[in-house]
């Protein structure tokens, strides 16, 4: 039995993961787009409230961490799959990044995925 059958059970809800202090903005119109939920070197989970989500979308996609100088990376990245998320009224995106990323984007990227974990 998981924690969170148990809970529920028991009249209670799921505890809700914490929204990330990594941020998504469209890079095109700047646009914010969601918090990131998970990030690898190969894609990332986006929690967002966009209208319509199409799986097989590609967006160009600026990742911001936290801070006063945060850590940015650029991406390219198509939807693979999408669900409700645990906050009400956001979706949940699975993103595949593009194989061509820069080298300075892929070390961005691999900054701001330990910052994701924290």
């Amino acid at each position: 039995m998981t924690p969170s059958s148990t809970n529920e059970r028991r009249g209670g809800s799921r505890r809700k993961e914490p929204l990330s202090t990594i941020r998504a903005f469209d890079r095109e119109s700047e646009e914010f787009l969601g918090h990131i939920q998970d990030l690898t070197l190969t894609g990332m989970c986006l929690v967002c409230d966009l209208d319509e989500p199409e799986i097989g979308r590609a967006l160009s996609i600026v990742l911001q961490g936290p801070g006063a100088t945060p850590v940015v990376a650029n991406v390219t990245a198509t939807i693979r799959w999408i669900r409700e998320a645990e906050h009400e009224g956001y979706r949940t995106l699975g993103f595949e990044f593009d194989l061509h990323q820069t080298a300075e984007d892929e070390k961005a990227i691999a900054r701001l995925a330990v910052l994701a974990c924290h």
